[in-house]
């Protein structure tokens, strides 16, 4: 709701402003999130996820490279990322969430 980005841009002043979503073609899904049920996986659910995933554009080459150009990640404290090795993964984003 608008009162709360209000109270949030207000509390965090020098966060950049929302930007559209994209994706960077060819995509790779790790088989690894397939194997469990939501809120840990996508099992039995790839192509609804392809379906989502297809919905947001593709990065524009003009965009490719960019230095305001920053890709997030939002994970959450599950005991399943425990072991997979992902450490390399996630230092790729500009921002983990």
């Amino acid at each position: 709701p608008s009162f709360a980005r209000k109270r949030m841009e207000a509390e965090h002043p020098s966060s950049t402003a929302v930007l559209e979503p994209f994706l960077v073609k060819n995509t790779h899904l790790n088989k690894h999130i397939f194997q469990y049920p939501p809120p840990f996986g996508f099992l039995d659910m790839k192509n609804e996820l392809q379906e989502i995933l297809d919905l947001l554009p593709a990065i524009s080459e003009e965009r490719r490279g960019r230095r305001d150009c920053r890709r997030c990640l939002v994970i959450g404290n599950g005991g399943i990322l425990k072991g997979l090795g992902l450490g390399p993964l996630f230092n790729q984003f500009s921002a983990i969430i």
